[in-house]
């Protein structure tokens, strides 16, 4: 044992679990409430869910109006594998920045 630390690979699987239909709506949907939550100044995401997106049309919206980045060709399906690793990989990344700029997050 040379005692250096090991972290696991990532797997493929583990992304096709997060970009199935089962997992992506759910999971963006909590990415988008927070990001909402945090930009109102909100103390928790209760309020939130109702502007959250719910749906295809008013993902794509969301992801449109805050600029994220979308696959040429797939802008306007949700349904592809390619836009939903794109748009989650974004709302992440958006979260991520707004708790910075924030100084917080919400302890759920």
């Amino acid at each position: 044992v040379t005692g250096a630390a090991r972290a696991p690979l990532p797997q493929a699987s583990e992304v096709a679990y997060l970009i199935s239909h089962a997992v992506f709506w759910t999971l963006f949907r909590r990415l988008a409430a927070e990001i909402l939550a945090l930009e109102e100044g909100a103390k928790d995401i209760d309020g939130l869910w109702e502007k959250a997106p719910s749906g295809s049309e008013r993902a794509l919206q969301f992801a449109k109006d805050r600029g994220y980045f979308q696959p040429a060709g797939v802008e306007d399906s949700t349904a592809e594998a390619s836009w939903r690793r794109a748009v989650l990989m974004e709302a992440a990344s958006d979260l991520m920045a707004m708790r910075i700029i924030k100084a917080r997050g919400f302890d759920l």
